[in-house]
């Protein structure tokens, strides 16, 4: 969704007449997608992009007046799509025949936004790392613990599942990922391999930079490849990112191939 708002956001200024309409209308649609889904990634990238947008705007003002219209159509229809719960829950109670409507307390007030509210954890500090990295610091300390013990060879690819998650593959839970294509890569090959997927990055790390002054640059490929590099690098610190064959690895050959084709 992320990407999809990206590119149609930097194609905006392409389309004339009722096409550009048309294509606020689907960034008004994907952009309120962000906010109902909430992901803490995708909204924070979300701001994060924004402020890049307005930062190499020619007219700053203009743009953030457009960008301001954006979210705040986003915010309202994401309150409208959230709060129209209210409305199935009177149609299921109707359909259950119960011709009073009684309005549940839940109706009343709708929880837009998913609740962090556990009395389980220890303390205050505890409870905001989870808040702000949902549970990927204790996942990260898990993870240096076992690295210690083997940091030249590591634990082979996508060992991660296996090793720090032997208790929930035991309750057969959902096993939890390192979420951090750095400390994955050390865990799974070692020293060599995180060296490697750090000297992989410093090759690219010009497109990185490339994003402050991406309106020197002409090409709108161009210019969707730098933000897709700039967004994966972002995802590397939260996902264990840029696997092979995965997702985002073809993501990053194709914006790769674009920026050399120019």
């Amino acid at each position: 969704i992320l990407f999809l708002y990206l590119i149609l956001f930097l194609f905006k200024d392409k389309f004339i007449n009722y096409l550009k309409y048309i294509n606020y209308f689907f960034l008004i649609i994907l952009g309120s997608l962000i906010f109902f889904f909430q992901s803490k990634f995708a909204i924070l990238s979300y701001f994060i992009l924004n402020f890049i947008f307005i930062y190499n705007a020619f007219n700053r003002k203009e743009e953030t007046k457009l960008i301001l219209a954006l979210f705040i159509s986003h915010i309202f229809l994401f309150y409208s799509i959230s709060s129209s719960r209210i409305i199935y829950n009177k149609v299921e109670t109707y359909l259950q025949n119960n011709k009073d409507l009684v309005v549940i307390e839940k109706e009343k007030s709708v929880k837009h936004f998913r609740s962090f509210d556990d009395k389980s954890y220890k303390n205050k500090s505890e409870y905001i790392q989870n808040v702000i990295s949902s549970g990927r610091i204790n996942i990260w300390k898990k993870t240096i613990i076992f690295i210690k013990k083997r940091p030249f060879l590591g634990y082979g690819s996508m060992s991660d599942r296996h090793i720090i998650n032997k208790q929930r593959l035991k309750n057969r839970n959902i096993v939890n990922p390192v979420s951090n294509a750095f400390l994955y890569s050390l865990i799974s090959g070692g020293i060599l391999s995180l060296f490697l997927f750090f000297y992989f990055w410093l090759n690219i790390y010009k497109n990185i930079i490339n994003i402050l002054k991406i309106n020197t640059i002409s090409s709108y490929y161009e210019k969707i490849a730098i933000f897709i590099i700039f967004i994966l690098a972002l995802r590397c610190l939260v996902e264990n990112s840029v696997m092979l064959f995965g997702v985002d690895f073809l993501l990053l050959l194709n914006a790769l191939y674009l920026i050399e084709r120019k």
